[in-house]
């Protein structure tokens, strides 16, 4: 769903970027056009794409049940009528995005198209869903599917084509839709990602929630990493940085949501949460770190609002794992030393450094990597460079490999 949650309650989505509380689902907020045909005519938090054509339009998501009222409002305050809409998608079969899906078939008449494994979840309203099958406030108003997808179908209408693909585990059947819209005399590739988040309570190991669910996310993460996207726009509002891509886009038009970077860091955040989650499955005589004797220096953060921090020219900022637990670093003008742990792949703590105490500049990044240290929480090796991640999606810490001798030396 990103994750189906209550104010106060335990479960919380994983792919979402910050906390904002489940009042933002249902709150309205002003829609915008993105890139050519595509529009937000989502709430604050949930993602809705209205994709506009000559012979009618589409929609791709919708919000929690009862929220139709919005999207359409937010639909006609472009200028567009809901009901011109002919055909009706969706990422997930998640009461957040498909909530307003059975509304809005019956104002509009379009036709719906849902990938083969969520067919069934879409059209019990819920109530086959491996983890929310018996908690009625996550289920929706049961919807009848028109078409059913495989890997690859295309959906097309007055001109935009929409390539699925199947990224499942979140759901049986999440999907990924890829299209390429003009904009300005230029082509621009957008992909709508379908989510990667393990919901709490999903089962990928033992007992596993569904048979072959840690297999399918991994197909999932296969998928994301092979697309390359220009624009990229996720379920959740949050997951992507609409709120400050909206701001810069008052100045820097459809450039502000150009942000292939972005994707590439939320895969591999996300990737190295599930990878986490599996680790913490394991047995832990299956379980095996993968950092002992590796040194790494520091490229960039980039945090999930968007912030990116990089070096100052002459700062070090380096990292070497020993085999025995040991952990020696250098933060800029302090060298120190500390410990590491890791129960299995991809998880990662590490306990506070003991540093020399020199007085480092002012544009250093010395503070604030003290501070967030011992928030790391999982790590992931992609394309031979090292990502931490920090808890509650804090940020991400990108390294490049060094030499073992390194850090410290």
């Amino acid at each position: 769903m990103g994750a189906l949650a209550t104010v106060g309650a335990a479960r919380q989505d994983s792919g979402a970027a910050a906390p904002t509380g489940r009042e933002a689902w249902f709150e309205a907020t002003e829609p915008l056009r993105i890139v050519g045909p595509i529009h937000y005519v989502g709430t604050r938090e949930l993602g809705a794409y209205l994709i506009t054509t000559p012979a009618g339009h589409i929609l791709l998501d919708g919000a929690m049940p009862g929220s139709a009222p919005l999207v359409e409002a937010s639909i006609r305050k472009l200028g567009y009528r809901p009901e011109d809409i002919r055909i009706l998608l969706i990422s997930q079969a998640h009461a957040d995005h498909v909530g307003t899906l059975a509304a809005l078939k019956k104002s509009t008449g379009a036709s719906v198209a849902v990938m083969a494994a969520d067919a069934p979840l879409v059209e019990s309203g819920g109530t086959s869903d491996y983890l929310f099958a018996t908690e009625a406030s996550f289920h929706f108003e049961p919807v009848t599917v028109d078409r059913v997808l495989k890997d690859f179908d295309t959906v097309a209408l007055g001109g935009v084509e929409l390539v699925a693909r199947l990224t499942p585990g979140h759901t049986p059947g999440t999907t990924t839709w890829i299209t390429t819209v003009e904009d300005g005399g230029q082509s621009y590739r957008v992909v709508f990602p379908g989510s990667t988040s393990v919901n709490p309570g999903t089962r990928l190991l033992r007992n596993p929630s569904y048979p072959g669910i840690a297999d399918d996310y991994r197909h999932a993460f296969r998928v994301l990493e092979s697309l390359q996207p220009d624009v990229f726009l996720a379920a959740h509002a949050g997951a992507f940085g609409l709120a400050g891509k909206r701001t810069r886009s008052a100045t820097d038009g459809v450039r502000a949501f150009v942000d292939p970077e972005g994707y590439r860091r939320r895969v591999a955040a996300s990737q190295a949460t599930f990878e986490a989650k599996m680790a913490e499955e394991k047995p832990p005589e299956e379980a095996s770190a993968g950092l002992g004797g590796t040194s790494w220096r520091l490229v960039k953060f980039q945090g999930m609002d968007d912030t990116t921090l990089t070096p100052a020219a002459g700062a070090e900022y380096t990292i070497q794992f020993d085999a025995d637990g040991g952990l020696v670093a250098r933060i800029d003008c302090n060298r120190g030393r500390g410990t590491w742990k890791s129960s299995g792949p991809a998880q990662l703590e590490l306990s506070a450094l003991a540093l020399t105490r020199a007085m480092c500049p002012p544009n250093s990044m010395h503070d604030q990597i003290v501070r967030q240290w011992t928030y790391v929480r999982s790590y992931v090796v992609e394309d031979g460079r090292l990502f931490l991640a920090l808890m509650a999606d804090g940020g991400i810490y990108e390294f490049e490999p060094i030499s073992a001798a390194g850090p410290g030396s």
